[in-house]
């Protein structure tokens, strides 16, 4: 394990007085040209924000979960909603400019409490959109993967005949998948937790699942297809997988998360394309990584990975464990799995969670993230450093270099968290949820000029950056 000390002083060093409140009203024509960080009102009828609400029963909750970005604007954003009471079905909506909401209700049924969640998504090298999440059965919970057709979200008939694709690990076991992607041989990799009742207690582990490209599970990887990652720190520790980053040119696949020891600490590990442990990164193929501030040892929690191809380094985004407050921490390994550095990104003091992280095409770092127990919705913007020295935040963006805006002043409702984030042209998107008075989903754009000024090719995302936040 590596231990880092940082000064507690600097962990708190940037005052909230310091970040834009980006309410409608700061946007408004008085206040001139728009500066990267300001709500994008080309978005949303001129707005910079959609609603998404389902309101299929029960409650009428909509809880969000991924969302992604086309290569013609086009938002696909995935979730799961309350169909009746104690019964939740996967929800999915395509979001185009000046067009109603396409939106599709999936559910599996199986038995028990029939709670089904949409998790995670992706979109192939065709344009489809591929989600992955769970269906609770009456003795396990299953893993389900489905791809849909980017026009109307029907199924894709090349896709597992038309269905989506099931796997399962038998009588108690839960598979909760977190990360979709593409891997380079075009099969399909889904990441997450396998949750496992051994009578002691439960025990989570990671997972690594490879599809073909037809739907059908990928003997050659790993295990027949699966691999499992137990840290097996503690004996029975929950151990839970967040994101991961899939390599475009090698096919390696560094995913990130929690491993328990006495306290929760963040851990990465990487795998080869074949699915196996890459024995040349960390100790064999894992690493793990704390705080230690005046002597006492605090948690930490990875939440996101990408893969920087200049300098070959990983950035991991995630944020530390104090008795009343979580910190938001940005953390760099190098490409064998050593630490170079952590350094503090939030404001100090509050509840900070990111929510993934995005790679600019202009190699600039953003990290969605809240606080405020998920009231206000954020995001800080980094330049990359060479030499391995870190990152710094990059002044041009909001006001030094943290946006943020607050749905509850700007009348959208309460904020209730950022769920993900996607890159649309450049420009960081938003997907949170709100109350208004029943639990919807917020889309919110932000202004991004400086990639288009710069002139550099917008695009959606370096392929480095295919993270689940």
């Amino acid at each position: 394990m590596v231990g880092t000390r940082l000064a507690q002083q600097s962990l708190r060093s940037t005052a909230l007085t310091a970040i834009l409140l980006l309410t409608l009203a700061a946007a408004s024509p008085g206040r001139g040209i728009a500066a990267d960080g300001d709500l994008d009102l080309s978005f949303g009828n001129g707005a910079g924000a959609r609603v998404v609400s389902f309101d299929l029963g029960g409650s009428f909750s909509d809880s969000c979960s991924g969302i992604v970005a086309g290569a013609d604007g086009t938002l696909f954003a995935v979730g799961y909603s309350e169909s009746q009471v104690a019964d939740l079905d996967w929800t999915v909506a395509k979001l185009s400019e000046g067009a109603a909401p396409v939106k599709r209700q999936i559910y599996f049924d199986l038995g028990g409490s029939n709670d089904d969640q949409a998790q995670a998504a992706a979109l192939d090298r065709s344009g489809r959109l591929l989600v992955a999440g769970n269906a609770a059965n009456s003795d396990r919970t299953e893993l389900r993967i489905c791809r849909l057709l980017p026009g109307d979200l029907s199924n894709d008939p090349t896709f597992n005949s038309g269905s989506c694709a099931a796997y399962d690990l038998g009588t108690n076991s839960s598979l909760i998948p977190r990360a979709v992607a593409v891997a380079p041989d075009l099969g399909l990799l889904v990441a997450g937790t396998v949750v496992a009742d051994y009578g002691s207690g439960l025990d989570d582990d990671w997972f690594v699942l490879k599809l073909t490209a037809a739907g059908v599970v990928d003997a050659s990887f790993g295990f027949f297809g699966i691999r499992v990652l137990p840290w097996n720190l503690v004996a029975v520790g929950l151990d839970q997988l967040v994101g991961m980053a899939v390599d475009p040119v090698d096919g390696s696949i560094a995913l990130v998360g929690t491993a328990q020891t006495a306290l929760r600490v963040g851990a990465l590990a990487r795998l080869s394309a074949a699915g196996n442990l890459d024995l040349s990164f960390g100790v064999q193929g894992k690493t793990t990584w704390s705080i230690v501030l005046g002597g006492t040892p605090y948690g930490t929690v990875g939440q996101a990975v990408l893969r920087d191809p200049i300098g070959n380094r990983y950035w991991v985004s995630g944020y530390m464990e104090f008795p009343s407050s979580t910190e938001l921490l940005l953390s760099r390994f190098d490409s064998a799995g050593g630490i170079l550095g952590n350094q503090p990104v939030g404001v100090g003091q509050t509840l900070e969670h990111p929510e993934g992280l995005l790679l600019q095409s202009d190699r600039k770092l953003v990290v969605p993230w809240d606080s405020e127990t998920g009231s206000l919705f954020r995001a800080s913007r980094l330049v990359l450093q060479g030499g391995g020295s870190g990152a710094a935040l990059d002044m041009t963006y909001g006001v030094s270099g943290q946006a943020l805006f607050d749905p509850n002043a700007a009348g959208w409702g309460t904020g209730l968290g950022v769920c993900a984030a996607t890159l649309d042209g450049g420009r960081v998107v938003l997907l949170a949820n709100v109350m208004r008075p029943d639990k919807d989903w917020l889309v919110i754009r932000l202004q991004n000029r400086s990639i288009f000024l710069d002139g550099f090719e917008p695009g959606n995302a370096l392929d480095w950056s295919a993270t689940q936040p």
